[in-house]
């Protein structure tokens, strides 16, 4: 299973979570143009959710969920905006490089435009 410690040696950034299951923490990496370093593609969030065995609706004690707001060049009727959500719930053989390269087919493959609200 992918850590905490696994998480921040590969870039991401701890940030304050309004969460208990979590531990009021999440993990965030921005993902580059690699033609131009300055624009922000999109962010991808990190989640390891620590639930209580007595949680009624989570049966593993630890779950890895990673997600992204990601959005198109346009308005798009399919997805109802030109913004989407990708959340990705996680075995425990994940690799960080796979959910990564995962998130990079996703934003490559939808013709996805870079992040709409975090670029000057």
């Amino acid at each position: 299973m992918i850590t905490a410690k696994d998480l921040l040696e590969a870039g991401y950034k701890a940030f304050k979570h309004n969460e208990e299951f979590c531990d009021n923490v999440g993990y965030q990496k921005v993902v580059r143009s690699l033609s131009d370093p300055r624009v922000k593609l999109y962010f991808l969030n990190a989640y390891i959710w620590r639930f209580p065995d007595s949680h009624p609706l989570q049966h593993s004690e630890e779950k890895l969920e990673f997600e992204s707001r990601l959005y198109l060049p346009e308005y798009n009727i399919l997805v109802g905006s030109t913004g989407f959500t990708v959340k990705v719930h996680c075995s425990s053989k994940a690799t960080i490089s796979g959910v990564e390269d995962f998130y990079a087919r996703i934003y490559r493959n939808m013709e996805c435009a870079p992040d709409l609200h975090n670029n000057d």
